[in-house]
């Protein structure tokens, strides 16, 4: 589970150091961890990255 000592980085935060993760085992056995209302990462049993979260915040175009 080395992979999750470190996890993509994130847009709203610089450091997620010292922040309260929430870790959710799944019943297919892949990870999931959240900050708040943030997904920040998704692994699967080996603890490998499923894939990095996609932002749901659309930019303006001006």
């Amino acid at each position: 589970m080395e992979a999750l000592r470190s996890f993509p980085p994130q847009q709203f935060r610089f450091s997620m150091a010292g922040c309260r993760i929430l870790v959710c085992q799944h019943l297919d056995d892949t990870l999931s961890l959240y900050y708040g209302p943030h997904l920040l990462g998704r692994y699967n049993a080996q603890g490998e990255l499923i894939t990095a979260p996609v932002s749901r915040r659309k930019r303006r175009v001006a």
